[in-house]
């Protein structure tokens, strides 16, 4: 009885404790990033929040002030953060820092440009609460591993993240992936996507997603040889798959030759017809470009 007294006091205790962190004013830093999974060695991975040498430096920050007056903790700062949240310039009253993630020495940083700013009187809450949010624009930094911490009334909040050039083995895959994904340009995307596999054969996903850029930009030659490109990749690495992905491998890689033989009629077609490969199966299918009904699904029938 007295074991389960204990137990019963220490929840209350754990829950009066969770409430009292989640009661007070909330100061919120994030950065727009990338997060990449980085293996330090067979058995560990790690995520990293990164950005590029070439990317600037944004902030984005929200602050949430209100006071619960039955918990004295929600008192604390909050006079200072109520005259901070009624100012016009309370982006003023906010400090920053950035500081060396391994040994915590400062880092020379300058005054933000304010990219956007506003001030939200929230009646969905249970307390009257002013909410302040703003994006700020840093500029670039050098490469290294950094911690950017905000202060507002007396609240503070940190947001640890890298800095690659992109050409680090570690985030390599994923730079050219970004960066093939925002230009425009189809040939500097297949060049990007291409040399993600050329480094890595295992990224076949970067030869299907270059067969999807060239069925709508590329020419019939292109798109053919990148279907025989991608065949010839699964088929390299069939002895490696289990046998039951060695399985699917093979009936997928049926389903790609038929794709691969639909080409030359779809390019006679092309002005009413688009080729789409389902996001979730990866299966092509031939879609009307007057209706988008699909008016073939590019599959072997013993596979449907």
């Amino acid at each position: 009885m007295a074991m389960r007294h204990s137990l019963r006091l220490l929840a209350a205790v754990l829950v009066l404790g969770v409430c009292v962190s989640a009661g007070a004013s909330k100061l919120t830093l994030s950065l727009p990033h990338h997060m990449v999974a980085t293996h330090s060695d067979a058995a560990s991975t790690a995520l990293l929040r990164t950005l590029w040498t070439d990317e600037r430096l944004v902030a984005d920050v929200q602050l949430d002030v209100y006071q619960l007056p039955q918990m004295r903790s929600t008192t604390e700062h909050y006079t200072e953060l109520k005259k901070l949240a009624a100012s016009s310039r309370w982006l003023d009253e906010v400090t920053w820092s950035l500081t060396a993630r391994e040994t915590g020495a400062p880092v020379s940083i300058g005054m933000p440009r304010v990219v956007t700013s506003a001030r939200r009187q929230r009646g969905d809450t249970s307390v009257p609460m002013t909410t302040l949010t703003a994006r700020l624009d840093f500029s670039a930094i050098p490469a290294g591993d950094y911690r950017l911490t905000v202060n507002a009334g007396g609240l503070t909040s940190s947001f640890d993240f890298g800095v690659r050039t992109g050409a680090e083995p570690e985030v390599r895959d994923e730079f050219l992936r970004d960066k093939a994904s925002k230009t425009r340009d189809y040939s500097e995307f297949r060049r990007l996507q291409l040399q993600r596999y050329e480094r890595d054969p295992s990224r076949i996903d970067a030869l299907l997603a270059v067969i999807d850029r060239s069925l709508t930009e590329g020419t019939q030659a292109e798109v053919h040889a990148d279907f025989d490109r991608a065949i010839a990749a699964y088929e390299a690495r069939r002895q490696s798959y289990a046998p039951d992905v060695a399985a699917k491998v093979a009936a997928y890689l049926r389903d790609l030759r038929i794709a691969r033989d639909a080409v030359p009629e779809y390019f006679q077609h092309r002005a009413d017809w688009t080729i789409a490969r389902d996001p979730y199966t990866s299966i092509y299918s031939i879609r009307s470009r007057a209706t988008n009904q699909v008016l073939r699904v590019l599959r072997t029938a013993s596979d449907k």
